[in-house]
């Protein structure tokens, strides 16, 4: 039976953080293995975490919403939120990890797919800010092929390079599978689900020059009306979110190519470099240069 708590009982954990090297050491990009009991305190990470609910109940903090979790449903966690999983005895966990390294390079594939952005960022932001608008609930059936495929992970013997190409296939599949379950369950049909659409939208076209009014519509909500519940999901109005995404993709491809600044200015949606260059030094405390060099350290 699932416990009563309240989040400000939550402790740390004794592991407040977790960079991408201590889970990932070598060439590995992926990882999965079933916790049982599962039980942890408040923290961050440096990647992907996606946590599969096998059996039991209990629950999961993020942020300051304490979202209750039972057999079958699924947690995105991106990098660097807060969060924390109360369960226990009984409460079981198939903990799939993935680096950013890993996405970046698949982006182009996983961009295919119609959920993906829904699920490994439009959704775990609105769970932030108002607990769960669009989860995902495993089937038995999903949940049994999901966790068969990932235990392939571990069952596979050979040098560290052909074990690392292995997992990422596994990894892939796994990704897919999950994309595929959500757009089955959380089809855009509600105002909610319109509404994630909208954000998609922007996920998918941050280069371009987007209007509140097209978001808006998409949304089908007034524009002040869109403004207001944006800022409320996500913290943020329309174009700070929009800014956000230019500056994640200026990141990627400042970390994973050798193109001038220039170029990536132009990419990601800037029309003018020396405006880009101040947006990303006032956000990210550091010019593009300097973060490029951090990166490659």
């Amino acid at each position: 039976m699932k416990r009563k708590i309240n989040i400000s009982d939550i402790p740390d954990a004794p592991r407040t953080f977790f960079e991408v090297d201590y889970i990932f050491p070598g060439i590995r990009t992926v990882d999965a293995f079933p916790k049982e009991n599962f039980e942890t305190g408040f923290h961050e990470q440096a990647f992907y975490e996606i946590n599969i609910i096998t059996d039991g109940e209990g629950y999961h903090a993020l942020g300051t919403q304490l979202l209750e979790a039972k057999r079958g449903d699924v947690f995105v966690v991106p990098p660097y939120q807060k969060h924390a999983f109360i369960g226990g005895e009984g409460f079981d966990c198939y903990h799939f990890m993935v680096s950013p390294h890993y996405l970046q390079k698949n982006l182009p594939i996983f961009t295919q797919l119609p959920s993906f952005f829904t699920l490994f960022e439009i959704g775990p932001i609105m769970s932030l800010h108002n607990g769960h608008y669009l989860r995902l609930n495993l089937s038995d059936r999903q949940l049994n092929e999901i966790i068969s495929i990932l235990d392939r992970m571990h069952l596979f013997e050979g040098s560290d390079i052909a074990r690392s190409i292995h997992n990422e296939c596994i990894a892939t599949m796994a990704i897919t599978l999950l994309c595929e379950a959500f757009s089955e369950t959380n089809a855009p049909t509600s105002q909610d689900g319109f509404f994630a659409e909208s954000i998609n939208v922007i996920m998918q076209r941050y280069n371009e020059k987007l209007t509140i009014e097209e978001l808006s519509a998409i949304a089908g909500l007034s524009r002040t009306a869109y403004i207001e519940k944006f800022k409320k999901i996500t913290g943020m109005s329309p174009r700070q979110f929009i800014l956000r995404q230019r500056i994640n993709a200026a990141k990627r491809l400042l970390t994973t190519t050798e193109k001038t600044v220039a170029k990536i200015a132009d990419e990601v949606g800037f029309f003018d470099t020396s405006h880009f260059v101040k947006t990303f030094t006032a956000i990210c405390k550091m010019t593009p240069l300097q973060y490029r060099e951090a990166q490659s350290k």
